[in-house]
């Protein structure tokens, strides 16, 4: 990671594109540089909200941990995205633990810094709204399926929702940029890991899907959607 140069990093994110050279400075003066290692927490449920972020490189989990112990994965944060948005809902606490899924970096700024970052840079207030309304969407979405659809078609769902976010398209197919375990697949469509293994399994040997560890490919995504989604 030595060899990045993060400030050239930061001015490359969509979310900050139309800013200009001293404006990006400004903001990368203000901010702290943190890495974190695979599997370490960039902070956790309930913990004072005392920064905000931006993700630089690498790949965030956000999951929140439900009254009886039980984890429900949020969404995956990638580069560009604002993370630990507490001061935009106006929230002392995060609200969910973030988890970095790989070695990562992120640019952070004091929780006192966001009324003025944000007003000297409405980007970043339009970033976390985005995020918010995303999640919101994502939120009424999985409980309408939960509550009237089969497991299998909330599978599928929640694996073409992440398609439609981190999908690339190669030989194949298009597969997950990121990794997803079959765990995170049933966080999301809000069943068991049994369940999940065992419909992506099915999926694999009607040849529907190439199942790899931590890793999905669509041979053809209309092919799939018409062969899960219009049956059951």
């Amino acid at each position: 990671m030595t060899d990045i140069s993060y400030p050239s990093l930061l001015a490359s994110l969509p979310v900050f594109s139309q800013l200009d050279a001293a404006s990006i400075n400004e903001l990368w003066q203000e901010g702290r540089l943190i890495h974190y290692d695979k599997d370490s927490q960039v902070f956790r449920q309930e913990q004072s909200s005392d920064h905000f972020f931006v993700l630089l490189q690498g790949l965030i989990k956000v999951v929140r941990t439900m009254p009886n112990g039980s984890q429900l994965l949020v969404r995956f944060a990638l580069p560009g995205d604002v993370i630990g948005i507490a001061p935009a809902l106006r929230r002392r606490n995060y609200p969910a633990t973030a988890i970095s899924v790989t070695t990562s970096a992120a640019l952070a700024w004091p929780e006192k810094s966001w009324d003025s970052l944000t007003q000297r840079f409405p980007c970043l207030l339009s970033s976390a709204q985005d995020t918010v309304a995303q999640r919101l969407s994502d939120a009424d979405d999985r409980l309408l399926e939960i509550h009237s659809l089969e497991v299998e078609q909330r599978l599928a769902h929640s694996l073409l929702r992440l398609i439609r976010q981190v999908g690339q398209s190669g030989a194949q197919g298009t597969s997950l940029s990121i990794p997803v375990t079959r765990q995170d697949l049933a966080d999301l469509a809000g069943t068991t890991l049994y369940t999940a293994s065992r419909v992506v399994s099915s999926w694999d040997h009607q040849g529907l899907i190439l199942a790899g560890r931590k890793q999905i490919t669509i041979a053809d995504l209309d092919k799939f959607a018409q062969a899960v989604l219009e049956r059951g």
